[in-house]
């Protein structure tokens, strides 16, 4: 992809909020958290934690979804797959991870 064609891909880029009702496989998940966790992040601190609920785990689901402002419940009641990422801002000896909310977007 040159220059020219990610200037295009940005300007035209979308937001989703219609998602097919297809169940993602568990698998596929799986891989995209694989990803992100390789993505880089200061010192390699890896400040993140990823919270998963599917469709098909309607409690589990249902309990992620009210995490989200009414709004963003209306679209994302049917769509197969929630994915809550969150960042550690202290550490376990309890200094201050600054970069932990960037090292979060790069995962993402």
């Amino acid at each position: 992809m040159d220059y020219q064609d990610l200037l295009d891909f940005l300007k035209n880029r979308r937001t989703i909020r219609r998602f097919k009702p297809d169940p993602v496989p568990g698998d596929l998940v799986d891989k995209v958290i694989e990803a992100a966790r390789w993505s880089p992040s200061a010192a390699n601190t890896q400040p993140w934690y990823f919270i998963v609920a599917t469709q098909e785990e309607p409690e589990a689901f249902s309990k992620l979804l009210e995490t989200l402002t009414e709004r963003n419940q209306r679209w994302a009641k049917s769509v197969p797959v929630l994915l809550l990422a969150v960042a550690r801002r202290v550490a376990e000896d309890g200094r201050e991870y600054r970069w932990s909310s960037y090292d979060l977007g790069q995962s993402m």
